[in-house]
């Protein structure tokens, strides 16, 4: 699969200041310059280095509202950080799956991703990561509507 081999625009999910620090500094702020700039990084013999471009073509593609094309890309990056034995990144990739199950309603899926970076978060004693995978989980039960969870989560 090519990174970034096609981005097209759907209903941005992002504020343009959002866009621009997922494009990081000194990229040109459009998909087209992901297009040409991924697809060696996402080749790179580094397996970290590749899983990380993976992993931001994925996330582009879920801040441009692209959600079913960003899952091939999170899938990669996710696969890759387990055969490398990167928790902390297994952890982060978790926790993106989150940002495309949760815009179409399914709220199972996203909560069994944040369960196992909770999992691994705890597991490794990454406080903060915890912290902030319970604070997700708590949004999950408050999307639904389920306050009395949300605030015991």
């Amino acid at each position: 699969m090519p990174c970034a081999a096609r981005i097209e625009t759907k209903k941005p999910t992002a504020s343009p200041l959002t866009l621009l620090w997922v494009l990081s500094p000194g990229q040109d702020s459009t998909p087209r310059s992901w297009q040409t700039g991924l697809p060696r990084i996402c080749n790179s013999q580094d397996m970290k280095t590749r899983a990380v471009a993976l992993g931001q073509t994925g996330k582009l593609h879920l801040h441009l509202g692209n959600f079913q094309e960003a899952l091939p890309y999170l899938k990669q990056s996710l696969t890759i950080m387990q055969q490398i034995g990167d928790k902390a990144g297994e952890a982060r990739r978790s926790t993106i799956f989150r940002r495309s199950s949760m815009p179409q309603g399914d709220y199972e899926t996203a909560l069994s991703y944040l369960k196992q970076s909770l999992a691994i978060r705890q597991q490794i004693g990454d406080k903060a990561g915890e912290g902030t995978t319970l604070n997700n989980i708590s949004q999950i039960f408050k999307a639904q509507g389920d306050y009395e969870t949300a605030l015991r989560t």
